[in-house]
């Protein structure tokens, strides 16, 4: 009896067992962990070696195997069109540009306003004032003259100024005053017997000129004018002292000629000043009228008590044609 007793409590061991193996092979062992040796610390001390007498577990006397090298990583692939490139900022995001300094604005002229209305002349203004610098010459046609100058002429720089008073385009009329100066000489006369001769003329005049537009830059006119001239005439025997004679006589100028000049308004700034102004060139022809001169020398120096009378050189004529050329300026 009780060694049936004792072969069941065997068989139930035995049958416990087996039924805990099973179990535990359907559910499976866990993993065992694997501890890759650690590689030791640059700087740090090799540990002492184990005594003899030491307890613990002995040490594996086997090399530690070499860590494997870390995989390099893959390169980036390039990006496809459509994609952002690496650090940009993706798609719908804001964007957001590096700040950098800003730099001066170049100086540079203003450009143009495109919608600006085209400039546009004011037009020009009416001339009143009216400069001219001239240059007569007379021809003295009298033998008289050849006493004084070996030519049959003489000319006279000068200047004028005009006012139009009246303007009633094409026609305005306009007085002048004028000024002018000559002088004309001659050596050695009557085989030497007179070394030199002078003449000097300072003429003073007023004018009235009428003018008549042909065209924007072409004009003619009819000026008459009438002064004084102030006559000086030397002469210097070889034999004696000085000889002069100083006279004024009346004179009077017929003439008409032509004018070529800017057109009117030609010069206007943008600014719009200079819109009166024209500058042209006139040519004009005529006759100068002028009294006889009875010229009689009288010595420089004095005679002493010789009385003594003087020679008339006689008549001096000075009427003859002239022509004028000036430069005029008018606004």
């Amino acid at each position: 009896m009780r060694a049936i007793v004792t072969s069941s409590v065997l068989a139930l061991c035995t049958g416990v067992s087996s039924f805990a193996g099973a179990a535990e092979s359907e559910e499976g062992t866990p993993p065992t962990p694997v501890t890759l040796p650690e590689e030791p610390e640059a700087g740090a001390a090799p540990s002492a070696p184990a005594s003899k007498d030491s307890t613990g577990p002995k040490p594996d006397s086997r090399p530690p195997a070499a860590a494997a090298p870390a995989p390099a990583p893959a390169p980036a692939p390039p990006p496809t069109p459509g994609m952002f490139a690496p650090g940009a900022p993706p798609p719908g995001a804001p964007f957001a540009p590096a700040s950098q300094p800003m730099a001066p604005p170049a100086a540079r002229p203003n450009p143009p306003d495109a919608d600006a209305a085209p400039y546009k002349p004011l037009g020009p203004l009416k001339s009143h004032l009216n400069i001219g610098l001239n240059l007569d010459t007379v021809w003295y046609t009298g033998p008289s003259f050849d006493f004084f100058s070996e030519k049959n002429n003489s000319t006279s720089p000068g200047v004028s100024l005009g006012y139009s008073l009246w303007i009633a385009e094409p026609l305005s009329i306009a007085p002048e005053i004028g000024w002018g100066t000559n002088t004309v000489s001659q050596d050695g006369m009557f085989g030497g017997a007179i070394t030199r001769t002078e003449l000097k003329s300072q003429d003073a005049y007023g004018g009235l000129s009428v003018r008549y537009g042909l065209l924007s830059f072409l004009e003619t006119h009819v000026r008459v004018a009438g002064g004084a001239s102030v006559i000086d005439a030397l002469v210097e025997p070889s034999l004696s002292s000085s000889l002069e004679a100083s006279t004024v006589a009346p004179f009077g100028t017929l003439g008409g000629g032509l004018s070529l000049h800017s057109s009117a308004g030609a010069l206007e700034t943008r600014s719009g000043a200079l819109r009166s102004v024209l500058a042209g060139i006139t040519i004009e022809g005529g006759y100068r009228l002028g009294g006889d001169l009875d010229l009689t020398p009288t010595p420089t120096a004095d005679a002493g008590r010789i009385p003594t009378t003087y020679m008339s050189l006689g008549k001096l004529e000075r009427s003859g044609p002239y022509v004028r050329t000036s430069l005029v300026v008018r606004f």
